[in-house]
């Protein structure tokens, strides 16, 4: 029985084009190339394929099933409800790029608000809205460094960076003929080797890349050293940031960074099977013109009304085609936008306050860790993420999961020299139960760190 009437209308329509059914349409596809019939079953009623996806949904873990103490970045933070209403406004909900502004006023707005925020808590000139995620702009950071300095090949990055990063990186740069290299890092601090860095930098480096915190958790004390480094050898300073730090660390724009990177799904969102996420990418208004993605501006009507649009288009691919900046299209606008509602809610002292949480649970964590045997490997002052040994890895990752909780991401992939090693992270999200959960899994399994 069919529940949907389209079909009553499909005589009337054939007899409009000519046509006596539906297969008359495909006529020119000869007949051995059509396929008669997908292979897949029959459909069943919506209301048993929904409860079909809840069990199979249910068979994840999650951070309402299990503590998960995976450092290396992607965590959740609490996100206040009414952000989730909000963004379910009509004007809002549609993440398509407005290339008509004349009805797409509400979304502009919440973008433009979005850069706003986004370059006041990062203190750069122009920040766009936005990226696909925090790797792909670190991608297209390196391909803008070389659009600056065509003729410098070398893109410098830590050598403690993570192997998804590195190779979206690589994989971006390929094509403009560049170099990804690594400096090392200080094996007793974990901050960036700044004499390894300097004997790396040259007259053909484009770009040098630094993350604070780094990828060990570590923070950077010397950043500002970086980037007069880089900037001493000609060459762009780009920062990769947590933007939960920023209510309570210098934020890059008084580094010197002169473009910012990071993963700002913090605000708004949480990881959810990898993805949706949203990449924040900032600059200083000189580079404007070399920078991927999306800008919105304000402006005036012809009767003196505020209103917003798409700027600097001459950069875009729906007019320069191959000889764009980028090709980003939906560009992430709805995680964008429920990124700017959660930042005017939490204000200034609400992001300062969301920075000292992060602190004080990372805090916590490396207090239990160190209370069951695990000390920080590196002496450098952490975030909400550190390193500390635990002896086999892969052993003691599967004995907790099999104690119900999921400890610290191994780090042989990326650091092969700190395979024994384990990048635990923490945000306020992790519940006194969680905590207990842990200490009650280290009394089952053994510390041979």
């Amino acid at each position: 029985m069919h529940l949907i009437p389209n079909h009553l209308r499909e005589k009337e329509l054939c007899d409009a084009i000519g046509i006596q059914s539906v297969d008359d349409l495909f006529s020119d596809v000869p007949a051995d190339l059509r396929i008669q019939r997908l292979d897949l079953p029959d459909g069943e009623p919506e209301r048993y394929l929904v409860r079909r996806l809840r069990r199979t949904l249910g068979r994840n873990e999650t951070y309402d099933s299990m503590p998960i103490f995976l450092g290396g970045g992607l965590k959740p933070q609490p996100v206040p409800a009414s952000v989730r209403a909000v963004i379910h406004r009509q004007e809002l909900i549609n993440a398509y790029t407005p290339y008509q502004p004349e009805v797409s006023q509400g979304l502009l707005q919440c973008l433009f608000e979005y850069q706003s925020l986004m370059a006041d808590v990062t203190r750069m000139e122009v920040v766009n809205s936005s990226m696909y995620d925090g790797h792909t702009a670190l991608g297209e950071a390196g391909l803008m460094a070389h659009r600056v300095h065509p003729r410098r090949p070398r893109f410098l990055v830590p050598r403690a960076l993570s192997w998804q990063k590195r190779s979206i990186l690589e994989n971006y740069t390929r094509g403009a003929g560049m170099t990804i290299e690594s400096y090392g890092y200080d094996d007793a601090t974990g901050e960036a080797d700044l004499a390894d860095l300097e004997a790396k930098l040259g007259d053909d480096v484009c770009g040098v890349y630094l993350e604070n915190p780094n990828h060990l958790g570590v923070w950077e004390t010397h950043a500002r050293r970086v980037g007069e480094l880089a900037h001493a050898a000609g060459a762009l300073f780009v920062v990769g940031v947590d933007p939960v730090t920023l209510g309570v660390a210098t934020p890059p724009g008084q580094l010197g960074a002169d473009v910012v990177v990071g993963e700002a799904s913090c605000f708004g969102g949480a990881p959810a099977a990898g993805g949706p996420l949203l990449g924040l990418f900032g600059c200083t208004e000189k580079l404007v013109r070399k920078m991927p993605g999306r800008l919105i501006g304000a402006t005036r009507d012809e009767d003196g009304k505020r209103g917003y649009v798409m700027t600097l288009q001459a950069r875009e691919q729906h007019i320069r085609r191959s000889k764009a900046t980028s090709n980003i299209c939906s560009n992430e606008a709805l995680m964008a936008n429920m990124a700017a509602m959660h930042l005017s809610l939490l204000g200034r002292r609400g992001l300062r306050d969301l920075g000292l949480h992060n602190l004080k649970v990372g805090a916590k964590l490396q207090k239990t860790l160190a209370a069951a045997g695990l000390e920080k490997r590196f002496s450098g002052a952490h975030f909400n993420e550190f390193v500390t040994r635990v002896g086999d890895a892969d052993a003691f990752h599967e004995a907790m999961l099999g104690a119900g909780v999921h400890a610290g991401l191994r780090l042989g992939r990326d650091l092969p020299e700190l395979s024994d090693s384990m990048l635990w992270g923490a945000s306020p999200v992790l519940s006194p139960d969680d905590f207990a959960a842990l200490e009650r899994a280290f009394q089952t399994v053994e510390v041979t760190a």
